[in-house]
């Protein structure tokens, strides 16, 4: 007979091929759960702080990045990417 919250051992063990991987053992959810959503929620503001910052600041990044591409004209524009295949590699200044 089950109880509920407790684990069970079945007396028919399952036969070649069949098998059960149930584990609730007493409570609503295992240990190991609750205890990981005990530290999420400790975590949560900080984890959430810190996401929202790194979003803004890859913003931020585009922003930048994309109000100096569009300030440049169009002979600019098509000179790069020959500027890219012709820099050394070795080179640290671009």
């Amino acid at each position: 007979m089950r109880t509920p919250g407790r684990s069970a051992i079945s007396p028919n063990p399952p036969g070649p091929g069949e098998g059960t991987s149930c584990c609730r053992t007493g409570g609503r959810y295992p240990a190991s759960v609750r205890s990981g959503a005990f530290a999420l929620l400790l975590a949560g503001v900080p984890l959430r702080r810190g996401f929202r910052s790194s979003v803004e600041q890859a913003a931020a990044q585009w922003n930048e990045t994309l109000g100096r591409i569009l300030a440049q004209d169009l002979d600019e524009l098509r000179a790069e990417p020959a500027d890219h295949v012709a820099r050394d590699p070795d080179d640290e200044a671009g």
